[in-house]
């Protein structure tokens, strides 16, 4: 597997890298510079004709404190693909990702809101259908931002991104999905090493022929091609391929026509090899909640005569069928197998040891529970005024492994899929597209997600009253 490593760098740092590849400065009107703190986060408003666009950085989105440049675009780059057309003018944030390969990437992801006016929608495009997109300096090409949404009520576009360069509105055609796409890989969750196969049947639903299909590990536009097929010529495709896997992977599935071009993705999951040593230790694991299928965990004695006994802390978890086997002796080059089954009703990290009277613990094999996920629902309430451009919730997991942000100023319920577990969530105070203040009535809730189920979460904001 491939890693990189992007950081921001100074303006300085990128006339530098630009002189050195003799690539011309691009034209930046009303720069700005602005410090944002790794811990608290910051935002980045850039003025423009349509209105004022930011770009919020949550707290730890950056590994340390940054200067961040950003302006109006101006400069020349390439029409938007699919029929899309951009809406004047583009932002720019962040130097290095001009320089052809190097890219911005900070430890998550930037909220973005950009304006618009209804004058700027093209005729003929739906205001509902504006996006975001994002311009990937690697390929030279325009790539939609996933998930965007539309406030029509305060023209804004809003949407989250984990890198930064160049980003305008852009209005799509009205016209759906051009292919049914059914990728899926099977299984979609495999052990270190092994292999899942990647599996994709495609239709054109206009009856234009299929072109090229290709295969690309990561995210569209920014992923490894694994395999290309070419001059397909038939409006439908169907085709599988193995990949062998260490780590967890995204994969993407791009189609074209030759004219408009389609994603899509599917993740394959990567657990560690279930791994039986002799008189070693084994970890097994097991989804929740649910009674696993019996597991034998087996061990042999290279040399003399081991009299064991098996310690299970939590026999309610760990329960070995046979009694007899909780006690035994086991001679020189025997092996000997012992039946057990798992019940998970919770995340726990459970030892089972084979002692000796003789020599203490010999051996040992642990079995790990795993808990699904649950949902955290978080409901603003403005009291009826306009939604706020950037109303930020911050959610922190109890184990600081969850640091999370999303924005509320869509005054309608947001929901985020988590790991069960203890949550804070803090309020800041919300700005609107006027500059008014409004802040929280509870500056920070607490919550309780449950696994494969809803923690509901209100917060109501007023408008706050300048001295």
């Amino acid at each position: 597997m491939k890693h990189y490593r992007r950081s921001f760098s100074l303006l300085l740092l990128l006339l530098a890298v630009l002189a050195g590849c003799s690539q011309r400065i691009p034209d930046i009107i009303d720069p700005v510079q602005v410090e944002i703190s790794s811990v608290q986060g910051g935002t980045v408003n850039i003025n423009g004709p349509q209105g004022q666009a930011s770009f919020f950085f949550p707290p730890g989105v950056l590994t340390e404190d940054t200067t961040v440049d950003a302006g109006i675009f101006d400069d020349t780059l390439p029409p938007a693909p699919n029929g899309i057309v951009l809406i004047d003018p583009s932002y720019f944030i962040g130097p290095r990702c001009l320089v052809q390969g190097q890219r911005i990437v900070p430890g998550g992801e930037v909220m973005i809101s950009l304006p618009y006016t209804d004058a700027a929608v093209p005729s003929g495009f739906l205001e509902s259908n504006l996006t975001i997109l994002f311009f990937d300096k690697l390929n030279e090409a325009w790539e939609e931002v996933p998930g965007t949404t539309v406030n029509q009520t305060i023209n804004i576009v809003q949407g989250s991104f984990g890198e930064m360069c160049v980003f305008a509105v852009g209005a799509k055609p009205d016209t759906g999905d051009m292919f049914s796409i059914d990728f899926n890989a099977l299984p979609t969750t495999i052990a270190e090493g092994n292999t899942s196969e990647l599996s994709w049947e495609v239709t054109s639903l206009t009856g234009n022929d299929i072109q090229t299909i290709t295969l690309l590990e990561g995210r569209n536009g920014d992923g490894e091609v694994i395999e290309t097929f070419e001059d397909i010529n038939s409006p439908t495709s169907t085709g599988t391929f193995d990949v062998t896997l260490d780590e967890t992977t995204e994969f993407t599935l791009r189609v074209t026509d030759g004219n408009v071009t389609q994603t899509e993705r599917v993740t394959v999951n990567v657990l560690p090899t279930i791994v039986a040593e002799p008189v070693g230790p084994s970890v097994f694991r097991f989804p929740v909640p649910t009674v696993a299928e019996p597991e034998t965990f087996s061990f042999t004695i290279n040399e003399g005569t081991l009299n064991y006994s098996l310690q299970v802390e939590s026999p309610e978890i760990v329960n070995v069928i046979n009694e007899d086997d909780l006690t035994g002796t086991v001679n020189v080059g025997e092996t000997k197998d012992i039946e057990f089954e798992v019940t998970c009703r919770e995340a726990v990290d459970e030892t089972v040891d084979i002692f000796s009277t003789t020599f203490g613990v010999v051996g040992s094999f642990r079995v790990i529970c795993f808990v699904p996920p649950g949902t955290l629902r978080i409901t603003p309430d403005f009291g009826g005024a306009t939604a706020p451009v950037n109303a930020i919730a911050v959610v922190q997991g109890s184990d600081n492994e969850v640091n999370q942000s999303v924005n509320l100023g869509g005054a309608v319920p947001v929901e985020l899929e988590l790991p069960s577990g203890n949550y804070t969530i803090t309020f800041p105070d919300a700005t609107d597209a006027n500059g008014v203040t409004f802040s929280p009535t509870s500056t920070q809730q607490t919550a309780f997600i449950p696994p494969d189920a809803t923690a509901n979460i209100a917060v109501s904001y007023f408008e706050a009253v300048t001295p």
